[in-house]
């Protein structure tokens, strides 16, 4: 519905006539009409003077009193309507029809449709009093009554998306006096300059006493108590924060400071910097880190040369002559017991020592024979080393090559704007996505697969909706991308039609065991 606003004029009724009636404004078909007055506007002024002295007894042509209390001697009334809404015949009829119905047919109004902006609008200029000296009063009630009648009017003529906007929590009516608004327009209210530098000590305060500070130390009078009121030096009277429009309430103001505050970047501490140092250290090594399995034999290896250095064995015929010398021994001792069981009794413990070592003698001499296969008898340490760096090196090849096949895919939807995963109708599908880029996994930075899809995130700066396909040799991952992290899902690559094909084919056993 169209939006209306009613200003109240207390001075140069002739001015506003002036403005409503340019030419430039209203175009060339000339959309003015005079209810019961003159089209011309001069002579119309003379006609509201008349009327107006006739009824008020005052003088039409008296200036402002010095406390801002003058009568209204005229109202301005703007109907807006949507652009796009109407064309400006339609608008004219409009307004012509919802001042009579409105005001009743005695009331002096010139009523101007312009045509110089996207929106059309009317401009009516309204003698406070009728031909038999009704007078219109300017209230909420009033105003909200010939806004009532304007929606009614629209409606018959099939106009209604303005309505949305009057209807919304925060709308504000709009009534000013015609003073406040011509300062408003021209830049010199004195409110438009208290809401200028309070933006300003908003977007330097860190709290709301702190904004109350910034203006006292600029100029300001202020006076706390159950509402804050400022003043500036040349003014007279204080102005209560709350009146100068939603945004300057002291509840609004503290919300524009706080969000403000934490728009702002926080800088760094020395262990968030070290931090970060690390880890980006971290993710350009681990590309170079051996497979655990490698890290493994390392250790193996390593404990097998030690006890080849301890017993000072350097071939396999060491091994074998060691094993002889134990056996001699285990027999020199068998034959010098006596069959008796207390002679038995005293050398058991001694025998199981010596059995102990020729069982780990001989399991060392399955790892020498295992080692020398490949190698000569001479040098058994060097044979050993060349073959863990041979495994070393084959694994952590093989590592890498496992970590170059991991790829990542990038879709985003064909339409501009995507749900969060949690309220679409139906699984996201590749038909309704085009790829923007593909890399190697392994490239991404992060030390996990959030922070990767993260990574990935931020470097294509894609928007809601898009998918991110993450493959290795084994498997094949997909990740929505929600308004709040990132949604696991499947069979993203499949179009519609293969789908509903695979299900078809399905037997009806698999069917059955599948809705199981």
């Amino acid at each position: 519905m169209p939006y209306i606003k009613c200003i109240s004029i207390g001075n140069s009724v002739a001015s506003c006539l002036k403005y409503i009636a340019n030419p430039e404004k209203i175009g060339e078909q000339l959309y003015i009409t005079g209810l019961n007055c003159s089209n011309d506007i001069a002579i119309a002024e003379k006609e509201f003077r008349l009327t107006y002295e006739y009824y008020s007894h005052k003088n039409f042509y008296a200036p402002l009193s010095k406390n801002g209390k003058s009568p209204v001697k005229a109202f301005h009334i703007i109907q807006s309507f949507k652009a796009g809404e109407c064309d400006a015949e339609l608008a004219h009829k409009i307004g012509t029809e919802w001042v009579q119905s409105v005001f009743g047919k005695n009331f002096q109004a010139v009523i101007c449709t312009h045509t110089d902006r996207d929106h059309i609008h009317n401009h009516i200029c309204l003698c406070p009093y009728d031909l038999d000296g009704i007078k219109f009063n300017s209230n909420k009630k009033s105003l909200a009554w010939i806004r009532s009648v304007s929606d009614e009017i629209c409606r018959g003529y099939g106009i209604g998306e303005m309505e949305k906007l009057m209807s919304e929590e925060n709308h504000i009516p709009v009534g000013v006096c015609y003073g406040e608004w011509k300062h408003r327009k021209s830049g010199t209210s004195w409110k438009e300059i208290i809401r200028r530098k309070a933006d300003y000590f908003i977007s330097i305060s860190d709290s709301f006493e702190d904004f109350l500070q910034h203006m006292e130390q600029h100029g300001f009078t202020v006076k706390r108590g159950k509402y804050i009121s400022v003043k500036l030096p040349e003014q007279q009277r204080f102005v209560r924060l709350k009146t100068l429009g939603e945004n300057y309430s002291e509840v609004s103001i503290s919300q524009r400071i706080q969000a403000r505050l934490n728009a702002l970047i926080r800088p760094k501490t020395v262990a968030e910097i070290v931090s970060e140092t690390v880890n980006k250290f971290g993710f350009e090594t681990r590309k170079f880190s051996f497979a655990q399995s490698v890290k493994d034999t390392t250790v193996m290896l390593g404990s097998q040369l030690n006890v080849i250095n301890e017993e000072g064995l350097f071939s396999i015929q060491d091994v074998k002559n060691k094993l002889v010398d134990i056996e001699n021994e285990i027999r020199k001792i068998q034959e010098q017991l006596n069959v008796s069981s207390k002679q038995l009794f005293k050398k058991r413990d001694e025998i199981a020592v010596l059995k102990n070592a020729l069982s780990a003698l001989e399991s060392r001499e399955n790892i020498y024979k295992n080692i020398l296969q490949t190698c000569s008898d001479e040098d058994y340490i060097s044979c050993l080393v060349k073959l863990a760096r041979e495994k070393m090196t084959e694994q952590e090849n093989a590592k890498l090559r496992e970590l170059h096949q991991e790829k990542y895919i990038v879709y985003c939807p064909q339409k501009t704007e995507q749900l969060p995963y949690n309220k679409l109708s139906k699984r996201p599908n590749i038909e309704e996505y085009f790829q923007v880029s593909e890399g190697n996994w392994i490239d991404i930075d992060g030390n996990d697969l959030a922070e990767k899809l993260e990574e990935v995130y931020q470097q294509n700066s894609i928007p809601i909706g898009s998918v991110i396909v993450v493959k290795d040799s084994e498997k094949t991952q997909y990740f929505y991308v929600n308004d709040v992290g990132f949604v696991r899902f499947s069979n993203f690559e499949m179009p519609r039609s293969e789908s509903l094909e695979h299900k078809q084919q399905e037997t009806p056993n698999a069917a059955k065991k599948r809705g199981r």
